[in-house]
């Protein structure tokens, strides 16, 4: 029984291990072409490492492209997003988890309606509205539309739901009115959830492409994805600056998310068992 239960294991790890190289090959050849010179880089049979290789790719991708604004860009957006759409689902998770009042269900799930929705169904209703008040081309256009955010304010609704009734009623028995109770008490608990949604939010505006690209039009807003795509797309495509845009890229989310991993696993799995 040992014996099998120890053959499990090898295949098990062996399948894992075998699955993360299959994931991250794409990465590591990207990272490393991204030092590559330029004649070297599609080179067959593919070279993880090759004569020659530096800086000179990141170098033309901040001189030629002016990557470094885009990342700037892509920064201040991204934080902006962040800021706006935990302050927006916190406050409207709260009356939907705390409070008491006729149609708190109907309206949560109406909201959670809003989530099948595909992402493509909803681009020219939310254009057309980001047009009428005069957002585009400027990172309003950006921020205010993510922070409707129907998922945040689910997991943040879950979170809240966990928290102790007593701290609440204390709360008031104190004197306290409900914003008091959603600064002082819900919020500071929700940390862990805060943290999830931080995390969530972060990825999917840095990775942001479509609605940048119709929201940003001006060359000196464009956010990385969109300075990589037309890098990309271009009469005479700069491979070479595209890999090392794309190594920043990655490398970003990555970094956030090793920083914040436990908030982000004990968030999540909190707002789902709420």
């Amino acid at each position: 029984m040992k014996f099998n239960a120890y053959i499990k294991n090898w295949l098990l790890y062996g399948f894992l291990f075998a699955m993360a190289c299959i994931f991250l090959a794409p990465i590591v050849w990207t990272i490393m072409t991204s030092f590559k010179p330029t004649n070297n880089m599609f080179s067959l049979p593919p070279k993880l490492w090759v004569p020659g290789m530096g800086w000179q790719n990141y170098r033309s991708a901040f001189t030629v492209h002016q990557m470094h604004l885009a990342i700037l860009n892509s920064f201040a957006t991204t934080a902006l997003q962040i800021f706006f759409t935990l302050l927006v689902s916190a406050l409207a998770a709260y009356p939907l988890a705390i409070m008491q009042f006729p149609g708190r269900n109907a309206i949560f799930f109406a909201i959670l309606a809003t989530m099948m929705i595909p992402q493509f169904g909803m681009v020219v209703p939310t254009f057309k509205v980001v047009a009428l008040l005069k957002l585009t081309n400027n990172y309003g256009g950006l921020v205010f539309p993510a922070a409707a955010a129907p998922f945040g304010v689910f997991l943040l609704r879950q979170y809240y739901m966990r928290l102790p009734k007593d701290f609440f009623d204390a709360g008031i028995v104190d004197g306290a009115n409900q914003w008091t109770l959603w600064y002082k008490v819900a919020l500071p608990l929700a940390k862990p959830a805060l943290a999830a949604l931080a995390i969530y939010t972060f990825t999917n505006a840095w990775k942001a492409l479509l609605w940048p690209l119709l929201v940003l039009q001006k060359r000196e807003l464009v956010t990385l994805p969109i300075r990589l795509f037309f890098v990309m797309v271009g009469y005479n495509p700069d491979y070479a600056s595209l890999m090392a845009g794309s190594t920043i890229a990655i490398i970003v989310p990555v970094v956030f998310f090793l920083f914040f991993q436990s908030q982000f696993i004990e968030g999540l799995s909190g707002g789902v068992k709420g």
